[in-house]
């Protein structure tokens, strides 16, 4: 009777059999070989898989990919942990930037993953049994660019894609250059998610908020901006609302968490405000000099703010708007040239809102943006 023979399943099949690399910030590009024919599911994901896995002593962004390997992969996790076997405090890190046009002709993805603390993270490598990762080559390279301790821009949830579909992107400001307030009101926010937002325009000035719904200040939000092709920040702020100008045109990600809470937010399912997006656009129906004649300030303030005029005088409108549309204050003042008037809105609750000035006489507007904390 001839022996019995049995594949022969990868060293690396479960993550504790992982070997580490052992990355240096700013250090070369580590790359390692691999096979993951006869995988298997250790996990209990439904896809067979080998792990392997990477540790940093400090700080760093650091980027996955799969470039070398002459095949592409047959799916791929966007995830890394930071536990071996991983149990129930184990954090399960988004990349932060996901491409795949890196690796040229073969679609393979590179996976960045932006402000990892110090530690060993592990990262499950799919291979099919139909179609196995045979061969693989993964590259590992670590590189500075951490914000203080309390930042965090790894996100649980997410991105989700509801501003594409439901508003087609980024809003952009119409003839008249107003622009729209794409708030979804199906749902609000919670600790530890993020949104992907595509057709941002360079230049532009945007403000995301979650300043609006029942659930807004229940917790506190920090919200940062993500570059979604290079994972590059480009804002990060406390507070439930973030103003930014766009660096440049694609898309972005727009993270939510729980204030000073990176992964284990004591308020994770407490809903958090509606999600919203709005942009600067241009102020329309005066001249340039003529936007330039308003001010609003202080910018922060607490409610109590000045609205100054230069060589501007007439019969006007002042309206605050909120960033669902609502006027929540409306008077009608008499200007003359170099003259203040003073708003107080003590009542009003924290966010982002649009200080607007009607001329009654010639139908004409300017808009500034106000911040109240």
């Amino acid at each position: 009777m001839p022996a019995l023979t049995f594949a022969q399943v990868p060293d690396n099949s479960i993550c504790q059999d992982a070997v580490v690399q052992t990355l240096e910030v700013d250090g070369p590009t580590v790359s390692v070989t691999g096979s993951g024919t006869n995988a298997v599911d250790s996990l209990g994901i439904n896809f067979p898989h080998v792990w392997e896995a990477f540790t940093i002593s400090e700080c760093a962004t650091v980027t996955i990919d799969l470039c070398g390997t002459t095949v592409s992969a047959p799916s791929y996790f966007v995830q890394i942990m930071d536990e071996c076997p991983p149990g129930e405090t184990t954090s399960f890190i988004n990349a932060t930037a996901i491409d795949t046009t890196t690796c040229g002709d073969i679609v393979n993805p590179a996976l960045t993953f932006t402000n990892l603390a110090p530690g060993t993270y592990y990262y499950p490598l799919i291979s099919l049994t139909e179609s196995p990762l045979d061969d693989y080559t993964m590259n590992f390279m670590a590189t500075a660019g951490c914000f203080e301790t309390d930042t965090c821009l790894n996100y649980v949830d997410g991105p989700w894609n509801n501003f594409n579909t439901m508003f087609g992107g980024a809003p952009v400001a119409d003839a008249n250059g107003v622009c729209p307030v794409n708030q979804i009101t199906a749902f609000e926010v919670l600790p530890n998610e993020s949104y992907i937002i595509d057709g941002f325009v360079a230049g532009e000035v945007y403000t995301f908020s979650v300043c609006d719904g029942p659930g807004a200040g229940l917790w506190s939000p920090t919200l940062g901006v993500i570059n979604a092709t290079d994972g590059s920040v480009v804002a990060y702020a406390d507070g439930c609302s973030i103003t930014w100008t766009c660096p440049m045109d694609g898309s972005y990600i727009i993270g939510i968490t729980e204030t000073g809470m990176c992964y284990n937010p004591p308020n994770q399912g407490v809903e958090g405000g509606y999600p919203t997006i709005t942009c600067e656009g241009t102020s329309t129906g005066l001249t340039e000099a003529d936007k330039a004649s308003f001010s609003v300030y202080p910018n922060p303030s607490n409610g109590q703010f000045t609205i100054g005029n230069v060589d501007v005088s007439g019969n006007y409108t002042i309206e605050v708007i909120d960033l669902a549309g609502r006027v929540i204050h409306s008077q009608v003042s008499a200007l003359s040239t170099n003259t203040e008037t003073k708003i107080n809105l003590n009542e009003v609750a924290a966010g982002v809102y649009m200080v607007k000035m009607i001329n009654t006489s010639d139908n004409t507007e300017a808009v500034q943006r106000i911040v109240i904390k």
